[in-house]
């Protein structure tokens, strides 16, 4: 309580004029209308310039009498009664609690409110040395968490700050102890890592368990209450954070981004494991070969690798399915491309550790808080076998169209199969396509060579025909009788050799054919040429007959 003396008789008397003239001047048409209504114009005019007159002088005088009645002004007995000092009473003790004596009523309640919470929170930080009484800001906060952030992600551990911010680090990030204002670079102070670290061993807690944001803000007022605002809690934890190389966490998960100026009672503090920093260097240089894409940084903080770890698994999880559709394939063709499963640089061998080693990135995940520390340390410590991480990349960014070149080719292997039958040229087709096959992606597209290998068999078929002749001319039908049915026909034994026939202009593609077969080789040759009639003439409407004939 901030308790007055009594006015004086004369002071009383002054103050209730100043009341009575005030409310006369409060309402000017009241005043013309009621109270000096019996006056001409010109005396209304003159009367109310000299209440105003008055007014001015009785506030001056009453400003000067309730000043001594407070305490701020040397007591007269023609103002106030004499004999009154214990102005101020508060309910506990206040040392060193006081009256400026000559100060304004706006300035002295600024200064009394400000000894009396120096006593409630002894350790509260000087935030406004010039007593300008204006209030910290949420902007003011986060200017200084970014300059304090970039600071932390430096090697000296120091930052270069504008000349308009410099006096905004002095008057806040300072007072909070997160780190020293030179006159150009502001350094950071280690301070809250040991305070804290301090209250985990005074509270007895396990070490690198997670702190609460609840627990944090108890802690700042010891030893002795500080009575930080919200938002300039909010800073020094979220400069401890950056200091210290801890993420936050929400419900248990690890947090990719900071939750600053946003932590809730349930988010915590966790010291992220980190790998070695060996490991992390080759984990980003081999996730750029893998995967096609540049780390986002390379520095070595917490944060950042969990945000890396996360995005290596999302890249994994999206090879997944491709990758060992890949493998399938490739295994089912396995014979057919003689594909040497032995050479780990060979298709295969790469195809599944490629895969493997995606499968081992995406079960990191159930590592728990060292998931991140632990898909690391897979990716850098996988064993590529001597092979480039660069060819496992093309492996894993190709795998959906090489797997998808593999399906369609299943049609077509009657088609290749052709060219064992086709001399050395054919033989020379397969021993290309076996040979883009056992080699990596990288070296040798295995979708091309695939589409390659079946036109070269093709137009090797379709070179190996026999030139057209021009049709027998027909003899008109005589008689039917016994005599009359021939013995050189389809049904005669033993078998006529298979006839085909071709017409000008058709680029010497068969537009008929039959004859006597084995029924292995008809499949394949029969294929062959139905495929290149249907790409020279689509369109063209056949007829296609066959029987068993014999046992």
């Amino acid at each position: 309580a901030w308790l007055p003396t009594h006015l004086s008789q004369q002071a009383r008397d002054s103050f209730r004029r100043l009341t009575v003239i005030d409310s006369v001047l409060s309402d000017e048409d009241r005043f013309h209308g009621t109270f000096a209504k019996h006056l001409s114009q010109d005396k209304r005019v003159r009367a109310w310039q000299l209440l105003e007159a008055q007014r001015d002088t009785l506030t001056r005088e009453a400003e000067k009498a309730f000043k001594q009645a407070y305490g701020l002004a040397d007591k007269k007995e023609t103002e106030v009664q004499l004999g009154f000092e214990d102005h101020l009473d508060p309910v506990h003790p206040v040392p060193g609690l006081s009256l400026p004596i000559g100060a304004s009523f706006e300035k002295a309640v600024r200064l009394i409110a400000a000894r009396l919470l120096e006593c409630q929170f002894p350790a509260h930080p000087q935030l406004d040395p010039e007593n300008t009484g204006r209030a910290i800001t949420t902007s003011d906060a986060k200017k200084a968490y970014d300059l304090v952030r970039r600071a932390a992600l430096a090697r000296d551990r120091r930052v270069e700050v504008p000349s308009g911010e410099r006096k905004l680090m002095t008057r806040l990030a300072q007072p909070l102890l997160l780190g020293t204002m030179g006159e150009a670079y502001f350094e950071l102070s280690s301070h809250w890592t040991d305070f804290f670290d301090d209250q985990v061993r005074a509270d007895e807690l396990p070490a690198g368990d997670d702190l609460t944001y609840v627990r944090l803000t108890d802690w700042l007022d010891r030893p002795e209450p500080r009575g930080l605002h919200e938002t300039a809690r909010q800073l020094v934890i979220a400069g401890f954070a950056e200091i210290a190389d801890r993420v936050w966490v929400r419900g248990g998960a690890v947090q990719d981004v900071s939750l600053a100026f946003a932590a809730r009672p349930g988010d915590a503090l966790r010291t992220q494991p980190r790998p070695s920093e060996p490991d992390w260097e080759e984990a980003l240089d081999r996730y750029e070969s893998l995967f096609g894409e540049k780390p986002k940084s390379r520095l070595y903080r917490g944060q950042i690798i969990n945000q890396f770890a996360t995005a290596v698994r999302e890249q994994a999880r999206a090879c997944d399915e491709a990758a060992g559709e890949l493998v399938r394939r490739l295994e089912d063709a396995q014979g057919k491309l003689g594909l040497d499963e032995s050479d780990p640089a060979g298709r295969l061998a790469l195809a599944r550790r490629s895969l493997a080693l995606v499968k081992q990135l995406i079960d990191t995940a159930e590592a728990g808080s060292a998931a991140a520390r632990r898909t690391v340390e897979t990716l850098a410590g996988f064993d590529l076998r001597g092979v480039s991480p660069l060819r496992y990349g093309t492996s894993l960014a190709q795998a959906r169209k090489v797997a998808s070149a593999l399906a369609e080719a299943n049609a077509d292997w009657d088609t290749l199969e052709l060219a064992e039958g086709l001399g050395p040229e054919g033989h020379s087709i397969l021993e290309r396509l076996k040979a883009a096959a056992r080699s990596d992606q990288q070296t040798a597209d295995l979708a091309g060579a695939l589409e390659r290998a079946r036109r070269e068999v093709i137009a090797l078929l379709k070179a190996r025909q026999t030139p057209p002749t021009p049709p027998e001319p027909q003899q008109p039908p005589g008689p039917s009788g016994p005599d009359d049915i021939s013995l050189k026909g389809d049904d005669a034994e033993p078998s006529v050799p298979s006839t085909h026939t071709a017409t000008p202009g058709s680029g010497g593609v068969r537009r008929a054919g039959g004859g006597r077969t084995k029924a292995r080789a008809a499949a394949a040759q029969f294929a062959a040429e139905i495929q290149a009639l249907a790409e020279a003439q689509p369109d063209a409407e056949i007829e296609i007959t066959w029987r068993m004939v014999g046992e």
